[in-house]
């Protein structure tokens, strides 16, 4: 259906008469290590079609037919496309996260940083290692009110978005000031979760 080939077409044809090289390469492969270790899993080419691109994942497992001990195989191609976009598409937005020039902190509920970018390394001076895990109290300068913070809290455990300012702390000891807007992150039943 893919190739818009009948079945019939292919049948007593060579895989590697009528597949694109580079997915020859990839069977080789699979086919290399099923012989070795019984079974291949894992591997992906790309099939590329007049209207359009697709991606599949090969499973291969070796299989003795019981009239010869000649090697044969089963070889299963799942289409991958979805994943594949959802992957560039996870991988695009973690880039635009990772290189913007605002600083981006992901926390637990307890405010125990879970995710810091780049830029949040460049401004506050604490490695990525360092942040990981830590309290966002390592930012806290003592000279924002406490209210802010308290006021901070009721906002975002709420389940709504909190904007504010706050006087922070860096790793050396020097004092910044920060435009925040922070919010909820929900899971799909709606909990907040970070």
């Amino acid at each position: 259906d893919t190739l818009l080939i009948l079945p019939e077409k292919f049948i007593g044809l060579n895989t590697f008469d009528i597949m694109p090289n580079s997915i020859c390469e990839v069977l080789k492969a699979s086919l290399n290590e099923a012989s070795e270790k019984g079974v291949s899993m894992g591997k992906q080419y790309e099939l590329v079609l007049p209207n359009q691109t697709l991606w599949f994942e090969l499973s291969v497992s070796i299989i003795q037919l019981p009239i010869n001990d000649e090697k044969r195989f089963i070889v299963l191609s799942k289409d991958i496309t979805e994943r594949k976009k959802d992957l560039d598409n996870l991988f695009q937005l973690s880039q635009a996260v990772e290189q913007s020039t605002s600083s981006i902190v992901i926390s637990d509920l307890d405010g125990n940083l879970e995710f810091v970018n780049h830029f949040f390394t460049q401004i506050t001076g604490y490695t990525f290692d360092e942040a990981i895990g830590a309290s966002t109290r390592i930012l806290q300068s003592g000279l924002t009110p406490k209210l802010t913070y308290t006021e901070m809290w009721n906002t975002i455990k709420s389940g709504e978005t909190w904007k504010g300012e706050f006087l922070n702390k860096k790793k050396d000891g020097s004092l910044f000031w920060e435009d925040v807007t922070i919010s909820p992150v929900r899971d799909d039943s709606g909990e907040i979760k970070h």
